[in-house]
């Protein structure tokens, strides 16, 4: 084919663009006329012709731009959508075949639990306090080498008139207070197995044992017996790992380390005390409430709550004053009395609160049981007002009819979004369960050595007033704001670029990505305080040499933390609409409460690098009339996850920690330079992003 056969469709191509445009490039044609001459031989000669030949290559690259990427996003939207109708045709494939045998098995179990449950009551009488929850039975699986302890260190400052010398009886006695109130029980039970479940057992409660000085040899202290570093934290990083008294079957005990006096502190005293609890007793809400309800001083409780009792009231109709009675105001609302008692709010602690997110809030029976009393109010009210007032009255009676049905239906649908949400979440389980096993085995230094149950730890507790502009608080806080991440996203992203560098410094090949186990809570927390683990976990893949799907160098560069700041934003805002959540919660109530510790303990392994959590708390509170001045937790380690990061806001200010087996980090320094790296790269961040540049 010759170039002139080639060209011959261009010219054609050409030539009905100047039959339908002619009259538009009329003007264009007769302003080039001056300046060119072209003959009549030559006059569609495309290569004569300047003009011409610029629009056609404009045109032609137009039409291969279009032909190549137009029909492209279209087969990748037909190929995207054809994938998601196999995966969901897969997933029903899978959650069709395997729960007919997962129901069955569950069955099974559940009977075979309900058996376990009725010979403990008969053997053991009013000493059986009941099974395990499923999720209290996830930490109850342990290892020597990762107790599930729970090590909180607490700083009282003790005012000069105070000694401290009584403050070992005035914790007992603190505690034995707690022995009045049937809310705190849990934390006077002992945590027994047999048949396979575990189990509490109601005993006695040596306050001796529980509650006890620390043997500590202050000749060792050299002037560091202080709340963060130092001997102090040697003696920490000794005792956490240590099992609790009678053989580890408690859930508690205190130990109070009163610092010696070698190092001149001037007019202020401390007394450190290391509260150790075991998982199984409650999660981290649960235990901060503990020490704001039970163990502060009364004077710093802010929660009152007071609660409407539908059955104490009583409607009397009397004709002379009938506009006066208080519950007919009440009553005259849309919601009834629920809008009188707007203070009070209702929440759900069961089960179905925590995987129904619609349950929580107010109930449908409680509408309509107010709806209910509403109506017969209006009925004796119109059975004592003449016709005009009686028509009056029905009008506005339809109209909050229409509002309550309206508000109803509302509610109805946002119940069947919810039920849709569940029926969505069941149909994934085989997948999300799949994704996160393969998910969960990472393979670097920091993960896969069987651990020791020797720890190292570290802490950084921010000592700043409340309203400094300078502490950390509000510089993560500035930091979320501006970028619209979240407060867990700024450390963790300050986090993982320190553990870049410590690959680096190690001389280990850092992986892409490493799994880190992120816990949430499920439900709202209950008017009346219950030690209780109402929460789930996700598994974030949290980037390290990749970011943004592209390698990177180590680096103090905070632009960079920038970029690594968007890539977890993005991961955790994906785990959060994901279904891992609401799954694992799932798996852990039920099939955790159902199987037995031997089937239990290989289901429950967990093979990821590090737990990452953060937990808000209060302002300053006083305990036995001393100011707790400062307090900070080491999470446990679990399965071959050697690693812990803690987050705690106190009093206005941030409180990290973070917690090593020694089989992947073996000196504290290194902690140390990775805690400290990360402070440092917050505040670069944010003296980086508050910018009067970068926030135009």
């Amino acid at each position: 084919m010759n170039t002139l056969e080639l060209l011959q469709p261009i010219n054609n191509l050409w030539s009905f663009l100047l039959e339908k445009f002619g009259n538009a490039s009329m003007v264009y044609e007769m302003s080039i006329c001056n300046e060119t001459k072209p003959n009549e031989a030559n006059e569609f000669n495309l290569f004569e012709n300047p003009a011409k030949f610029g629009v056609l290559t404009g045109l032609i690259i137009a039409l291969f731009i279009e032909s190549r990427f137009a029909p492209t996003k279209f087969d990748n939207y037909i190929e995207s959508k054809l994938k998601n109708i196999a995966f969901m045709i897969l997933n029903i494939s899978c959650f069709l075949l395997t729960a007919p045998i997962i129901s069955i098995s569950l069955v099974i179990f559940f009977i075979y639990r309900q058996i376990v449950c009725l010979v403990l009551k008969i053997t053991l009488g009013e000493k059986f306090a009941g099974l395990l929850e499923g999720t209290d039975c996830v930490w109850a699986i342990e290892d020597p080498s990762a107790l599930s302890v729970i090590n909180i260190i607490g700083v009282l400052e003790l005012d000069s008139l105070s000694n401290g010398v009584n403050i070992l009886e005035e914790v007992r006695a603190l505690v034995k207070e707690l022995l009045l109130f049937p809310s705190f029980e849990k934390l006077f039970w002992k945590r027994e197995k047999k048949y396979g479940y575990y189990f509490w057992r109601r005993s006695d409660v040596n306050l001796e044992e529980r509650v006890r000085l620390l043997d500590v040899d202050h000749s060792r202290c050299k002037e560091t017996c202080n709340y963060y570093r130092g001997y102090l934290r040697e003696i920490i990083a000794r005792e956490c790992n240590k099992p609790l008294p009678e053989n580890h079957s408690v859930g508690w005990e205190i130990l109070i380390l009163q610092n010696c006096q070698k190092k001149t502190f001037g007019s202020e005293r401390t007394v450190s005390l290391l509260f150790r609890v075991h998982h199984c007793v409650g999660d981290g809400v649960a235990l901060l409430r503990l020490l704001l309800e039970a163990i502060a001083d009364s004077s710093n409780s802010k929660v009152k709550v007071r609660f409407l009792d539908d059955k104490k009231i009583k409607i009397k109709v009397n004709q002379s004053n009938l506009l006066s009675v208080p519950i007919l105001r009440r009553c005259s609302s849309i919601y009834g009395s629920l809008k009188y008692s707007s203070d009070v709010v209702y929440y759900s602690s069961d089960v179905l609160s925590a995987v129904m997110p619609f349950a929580i809030g107010i109930p449908l029976h409680r509408i309509f049981k107010s709806f209910k009393k509403y109506l017969k109010v209006q009925w004796e009210l119109l059975s004592c007002l003449e016709a005009e007032e009686m028509k009056v009255k029905s009008i506005k009676t339809f109209k909050i009819i229409k509002v309550i049905i309206i508000e109803t239906l509302k509610k109805l649908r946002k119940v069947f979004r919810n039920i849709v949400k569940n029926i969505m979440a069941l149909i994934l389980i085989p997948d999300c369960l799949f994704r996160q096993a393969c998910l969960s085995f990472d393979e670097s230094a920091l993960h896969g050595p069987e651990l020791t149950g020797n720890k190292k730890i570290s802490c950084w507790i921010e000592d700043t007033s409340d309203d400094s502009h300078d502490s950390l608080l509000e510089k993560i806080r500035d930091i979320k704001n501006i970028t619209g991440t979240r407060f867990g996203d700024v450390v963790l992203a300050a986090l993982s670029a320190n553990l870049y560098k410590y690959f680096h410094q190690i001389g280990k090949t850092a992986p892409k990505k490493l799994t880190v186990v992120i816990p949430a809570r499920m439900s709202k927390p209950s008017q009346k305080l219950a030690l209780k683990n109402c929460f789930s976990v996700g598994l974030l893949p949290l980037c390290i040499s990749e970011v943004n799907e592209i390698w990177c160098e180590p680096t103090n560069d905070p632009r960079k933390l920038l970029d690594r700041l968007r890539d977890v934003s993005r991961s955790t805002r994906k785990l959060r609409t994901d279904p891992d959540y609401l799954i694992n919660y799932w798996v852990m109530t039920w099939f955790s409460a159902a199987l037995p510790e031997v089937f239990l303990r290989t289901f429950l392994k967990s093979y990821s690098t590090m737990v990452f959590s953060n937990l808000p708390g209060p302002q300053a509170v006083a305990v036995l009339g001393h100011t707790l001045k400062k307090i900070a937790f080491w999470i446990p380690s679990r399965g071959t996850t050697g690693i812990g990061c803690s987050l705690l806001t106190y009093n206005g200010n941030v409180n990290i920690s973070l917690q090593a087996d020694e089989a992947v980090v073996s000196e504290e320094t290194s902690l140390d330079e990775i805690l400290k790296g990360t402070i440092d790269d917050i505040k670069a961040l944010h003296d980086i992003i508050t910018l009067p540049c970068f926030a135009k």
